[in-house]
């Protein structure tokens, strides 16, 4: 992953214009607000349109922006959300402020139809786009050295292009995954209940001994023995593996050990219980497989940065100031 101006909090400014497709923007920014929730904040976002106020959905729903500040430090992702007449969008400042972005090094995303505002931008002049169904043929007549697919995503090296409605939640995922890795995606993706995700898990078992499947099964028996511990050797017993084939699969899936995942495992069931419930901390460290409250303490601020007892006071601080 690169590094993000922000150490590693990813920025990204969504820029919208009237009549714009709320249901793709919320799509492609509910799974960045699930990633924070599940990993801590990883990413920050704002919304903006050419002037501050409110601006209408198409679904008459009303959203607060910002004015769009071409001057400031540019974000790590600029996410251009536009519907009907995209060209509303294309002012000098707004066109201004894509190109240098770009030039910096901001990732684009154009959602729904943006991506003709990167086309009014003058950045249509190579590679591959996706745009809304009803406006592909409009797209492609226009810029005609770029071109234009039917797929729902396209990342290309100029930007990453979503078709709008839901598939603007598996950009977002996309997101995810480049900068945390597949096992974050797929998180985020159960988390959303994704119907890919989903199908994937129920289709999983019929094949124990692909590397993905049978990194879900031991991941599955972890999580059954959050309390009562099992080895990793009873693990592969059960699975029928070797242990250095369980360890080879875990370090491709998470880059870490067997054992180190299940302490993961355990460490953000922890996390849960003292942030949703009022159960003491030493009941909190027995319900995850811990016996010494020294060792909880010490594993836990590893693992979160925090004293268990001052994560709970963090964690209980109301959603909207925390993001």
């Amino acid at each position: 992953m690169e590094q993000s101006r922000n150490g590693d909090l990813r920025t990204f400014v969504v820029l919208v214009t009237g009549s714009f497709n709320m249901a793709a923007t919320m799509n492609f920014v509910d799974p960045l607000r699930v990633a924070n929730y599940l990993f801590g904040r990883r990413y920050a976002w704002t919304f903006h349109a050419q002037e501050a106020g409110e601006v209408l959905a198409s679904n008459g729903a009303v959203l607060q922006v910002e004015a769009l500040n071409g001057e400031g430090p540019p974000p790590d992702y600029l996410v251009i959300s536009t519907s009907w007449s995209p060209e509303a969008m294309a002012s000098a400042s707004v066109l201004t402020t894509v190109r240098r972005w770009s030039r910096r090094g901001t990732r684009l995303v154009a959602l729904d139809t943006g991506a003709f505002v990167l086309g009014e931008a003058g950045l249509l002049t190579e590679g591959r786009v996706t745009v809304h169904p009803e406006h592909r043929q409009a797209l492609a007549e226009l810029y005609q050295a770029t071109e234009v697919c039917d797929d729902a995503v396209v990342s290309d090296r100029l930007a990453i292009s979503c078709a709008g409605g839901i598939a603007a939640s598996t950009c977002a995922l996309g997101v995810v995954e480049a900068d945390w890795g597949s096992v974050a995606r797929q998180r985020v993706a159960a988390y959303l209940l994704d119907p890919v995700a989903l199908a994937g898990d129920r289709s999983a078992a019929k094949d124990q001994h692909n590397p993905p499947v049978l990194f879900g099964l031991a991941e599955k028996l972890m999580v059954e023995h959050l309390e009562d511990l099992i080895t990793i050797p009873q693990i592969c017993v059960m699975l029928g593996v070797s242990q250095r084939r369980l360890e080879r699969v875990f370090r491709r899936h998470t880059g870490h050990t067997p054992i180190h995942h299940y302490l993961g495992l355990r460490l953000e069931k922890a996390r849960e219980l003292l942030v949703q419930t009022d159960m003491p901390v030493m009941e909190v460290a027995l319900a995850c497989g811990f016996s010494s409250p020294e060792n909880f303490t010490r594993r836990y601020r590893d693992h979160h940065g925090h004293a268990p007892r001052e994560h709970r006071l963090i964690g209980r601080v109301a959603y909207e100031l925390r993001f």
